[in-house]
């Protein structure tokens, strides 16, 4: 039984709270600051945080939730969090801050009848401030992305997502590697979600060491994605729009693979 389905069956009793943040960490020298100010962030409404860690010592964090990840992989590590959150939406974030609780906020107040929202650098009135070497892997490999999933989204890979529990369960990703939400939005676009974008300001994280990123982790991500006012004001809503036949999107996967190896931690 997928890891979600087996959460929701063990999570009997509803929480008060209306959303689950979750954020993957792995030695993250700033995570009560990232803790702290997601509380601000949404003081207007019930919340939960969930810090899923795989550090070499579980960290001690107030106002947070912190389990210790038993899977291996950013993905994996997203999917513990989602089957121990009971609420009806979920988030995901970074744990190094390159995603910034206020723009995750305003992605929950404007979200409407969407079902799920990303967050963007290349929406207007978004910002990449990330090393310029990474802020163009990520355009070209957004690019490519989007074309062979055939996404009317500005920036499927930021990393930064909200989402109804019930797109997770529906969509029961299987990630191997690291870019689970871009599995989530593909899958989610097939079974008729409606999905928006909003932009957002990604930053470079402030210390510590990215996490790396395996060559192998970023093409089966892909892989496994083929088919078998202000900011709020900036949203929009996007229909599926779908490859018909999967020749192009296996062609443009091997693409992916040989133009990936040589990019280890730029996306």
């Amino acid at each position: 039984m997928p890891l979600i389905q087996r959460g929701a069956l063990l999570q009997q009793q509803q929480s008060k709270a209306q959303l689950s943040v979750i954020i993957p960490t792995r030695n993250e020298p700033l995570i009560q600051v990232l803790v702290d100010q997601v509380h601000r962030a949404f003081s207007y409404i019930d919340h939960e945080i969930i810090v899923v860690d795989k550090s070499d010592r579980l960290p001690i964090l107030k106002d947070a939730r912190v389990i210790q990840q038993h899977s291996t992989g950013l993905g994996r590590a997203i999917l513990e969090g989602v089957a121990m959150a009971q609420t009806e939406w979920v988030a995901v974030m970074d744990g190094d801050f390159s995603h910034q609780p206020r723009d995750l906020a305003l992605m929950f107040a404007g979200i409407g009848r969407r079902d799920f929202v990303l967050g963007s650098r290349y929406a207007s009135g978004g910002r990449n401030l990330d090393i310029p070497v990474r802020r163009l892997a990520s355009r070209a490999f957004n690019m490519i992305a989007r074309l062979i999933l055939g996404l009317n989204f500005s920036d499927p890979m930021s990393g930064l997502i909200l989402a109804k529990t019930t797109v997770f369960q529906r969509v029961r990703p299987n990630p191997i590697g690291f870019k689970i939400n871009l599995e989530v939005i593909f899958r989610a676009t097939r079974l008729g979600f409606r999905g928006g974008e909003v932009p957002i300001t990604f930053v470079a994280r402030r210390l510590g060491k990215k996490q790396g990123w395996s060559p192998r982790g970023g093409k089966n991500a892909l892989l496994h994605s083929r088919p078998s006012s202000s900011k709020m004001k900036s949203m929009t809503t996007f229909r599926p729009h779908l490859p018909e036949t999967s020749g192009p999107l296996i062609a443009g996967t091997l693409l992916i693979i040989l133009l990936s190896d040589g990019f280890p931690t730029l996306f």
